[in-house]
C-alpha cells in the first residue's frame, strides 16, 4: 500500500538539512564592482574578488546562485536590461540574455525563483515613478512581465515562495507581499519600524527562519524581518561596508526545488519548501501548504528526478521509487487551507541525492488525489 507507517529516525535520515549556522551574505558594490563576503559574526564586510567584463554601466543588481557563483542585472539607458553569469572562481562576467521588450532598467530589486531557474527583477519605468515586475527564465531567455508593483526598493523570496518588496510608509519602510497572480492586490504587511530607508534598502532570504533579510544602505545595518508582522531585528552592524549597494544571503547549496504539483479542490497547487541546509546534528522544517483541509498525505522518496504523467496534469516527479512512506495529515480546514510542517533533526549525513514529493488525498481531483513539487537533497 502507499500509505504505510514507517520509523522515525530512517524517516528523518532521508529528510535532511538544516538552518545556517551563522548567517554568511555576499555583498555588492556597484561603482567598482567588487563582491565581498560579509560576516555577521564578526561584522565585518571583506574583499572577495573583483568582477572582469562588467558593462559600462556595471550591474544595478546581483544574486547568489545555489551552485556558487552569481547572477548580475545590467540596466539599460531609460528602458531595458541584461543578464549576466559571475564565475564564482575567476569572478568574470558573461551575457547570458537581454530579454525583449522590457520597459524598466532593473534597477531597483532582484531575486532569485525558489526552484532557482528564473531571476525576478523589478525597476521604475523611465522617469516615472511606476515599478514593474518581470521574471527572467535563464535557461531560455524569456520574459513574463507580472505588471505595476508598489514602488520602493527590493525582491526577496521567502522559504514559502512568497515574494516581497518594499515601501516608502509614513515614517519607516513598509514590507509589501506581492501577488504574483494579480500584482494591484499585493498587501502592505506591516512597517519595518526602524529600518533606515534613505539610499535605499535591500531585501534577501533568510532560509534558517522563513522571513526575509533588509539591508539597509544608509547604515549599513542588516536585519530580519517577520514576514508576518515586518517587526524588523537587528541581526549586524555592519563595518567595511560603507560602498555596498546590495547585500544577499548566500543560498544553500544542497535544497533545490523542481517540478510542479498539480491543483485540486479549489484549483489549489500543493506547494513544499523546505527551511535549512545540510548539517549534522542541526535541524530542517519541511513544510507542505496549499493542500485540502484534513486530508490524508504522505512523503514518497527517491533518488533521482524525473517528470512521469500521472494524468490530470499530475507528475511523479522521483525515481527510482525507495520503500519508504510516511504518512501525515494536513491542518483542518477548506481547500487550500491545508497544511503540515516538520521540524526534522539530521542524525548522520548520508551521500548523493536523495528526492521528495508529497501526495495529498483530495475527492475534489480528478485523479482523487494530487501531488506537489519535489524537493531534491543533494549531499
Amino acid at each position: 500500500m502507499l500509505f504505510r507507517h514507517l520509523a522515525q529516525p530512517l524517516a528523518a535520515a532521508l529528510l535532511c538539512a538544516a538552518p545556517l549556522t551563522a548567517q554568511d551574505f555576499y555583498g555588492y558594490d556597484a561603482q567598482s564592482s567588487q563582491i565581498y563576503n560579509v560576516d555577521t559574526t564578526t561584522n565585518a564586510a571583506s574583499f572577495l574578488g573583483q568582477i572582469t567584463g562588467a558593462p559600462a554601466f556595471g550591474f544595478s543588481q546581483f544574486v547568489a546562485k545555489k551552485t556558487g557563483g552569481w547572477y548580475a542585472v545590467a540596466p539599460g539607458l531609460i528602458s531595458g536590461y541584461s543578464i549576466y553569469e559571475i564565475d564564482g572562481q575567476t569572478f568574470a562576467a558573461t551575457l547570458l540574455w537581454t530579454p525583449s521588450g522590457a520597459r524598466h532598467t532593473a534597477g531597483v530589486g532582484a531575486a532569485l525563483s525558489p526552484y532557482g531557474d528564473k531571476i525576478f527583477v523589478c525597476g521604475f519605468v523611465g522617469l516615472s515613478f511606476r515599478v514593474q515586475l518581470d521574471a527572467i527564465d535563464l535557461a531560455t531567455g524569456l520574459r513574463t512581465a507580472y505588471g505595476d508593483i508598489p514602488p520602493g526598493w527590493g525582491l526577496a523570496f521567502d522559504s514559502l515562495g512568497n515574494l516581497y518588496t518594499s515601501t516608502q510608509g509614513a515614517t519607516d519602510p513598509e514590507l509589501v507581499r506581492i501577488d504574483l497572480a494579480n500584482p494591484f492586490n499585493s498587501v502592505t504587511v506591516g512597517t519595518m519600524t526602524g529600518v533606515d530607508y534613505n539610499l535605499g534598502i535591500d531585501l534577501s532570504s533568510d532560509q534558517g527562519s522563513g522571513d526575509i533579510h533588509v539591508y539597509s544602505r544608509n547604515t549599513t545595518s542588516l536585519y530580519r524581518v517577520d514576514t508576518g508582522t515586518a517587526a524588523a531585528t537587528l541581526v549586524s552592524a555592519l563595518t567595511g561596508a560603507s560602498a555596498l549597494q546590495s547585500v544577499k544571503e548566500i543560498p544553500c547549496a544542497s535544497v533545490f526545488l523542481y517540478g510542479n504539483g498539480c491543483a485540486g479542490s479549489g484549483g489549489f497547487v500543493p506547494s513544499f519548501t523546505v527551511r535549512g541546509c545540510a548539517e549534522i546534528g542541526a535541524t530542517i522544517t519541511l513544510q507542505i501548504n496549499n493542500c485540502v483541509g484534513g486530508a490524508a498525505a504522505a512523503f514518497v522518496y527517491g533518488t533521482g528526478t524525473t517528470a512521469i504523467p500521472l494524468g490530470a496534469g499530475c507528475d511523479l516527479l522521483t525515481t527510482p521509487l525507495l520503500p519508504v512512506v510516511l504518512n501525515f495529515s494536513t491542518s483542518a480546514g477548506g481547500p487550500g487551507q491545508g497544511s503540515a510542517s516538520f521540524p526534522v533533526v539530521i542524525p548522520w549525513m548520508p551521500s548523493g541525492d536523495v528526492t521528495n514529493q508529497v501526495i495529498v488525498l483530495d475527492p475534489g481531483a480528478l485523479l482523487g488525489y494530487v501531488v506537489s513539487n519535489g524537493v531534491l537533497f543533494r549531499f
